[in-house]
């Protein structure tokens, strides 16, 4: 899963980069985005854990990817990354794992 971001300026943390927080969430979203575009289920996350690599810009385009890595039926384990969009750079990458809501 691939994902656009711009992550607006009033979710700066330090000059020109974005808050930790703001960064965990966008991770968060995509990583639950990757669940659900492979699984077809909704999902709550269980556990999530953040690596900060580079700061990452804000008002700057950037992508965000995100795919499943193991299912063990009652939960999923996904991984993925925020990086600059020209270059590929890692900014950030996540480990979680989610929990599907039964339908």
């Amino acid at each position: 899963m691939i994902s656009p971001i711009i992550i607006p300026r009033q979710y700066s943390g330090p000059p020109g980069a974005a808050h930790g927080g703001i960064v965990a969430a966008y991770l968060d979203e995509v990583l639950a985005a990757a669940v659900v575009r492979t699984t077809a289920q909704t999902a709550v996350t269980g556990e999530l854990t953040v690596r900060y690599v580079k700061p990452v810009p804000v008002e700057t385009p950037i992508i965000g990817r995100g795919s499943l890595v193991a299912d063990h039926g009652r939960y999923v384990d996904v991984e993925g990354r925020l990086e600059e969009l020209g270059t590929g750079a890692v900014l950030a990458t996540a480990r979680a794992r989610f929990f599907p809501i039964p339908s």
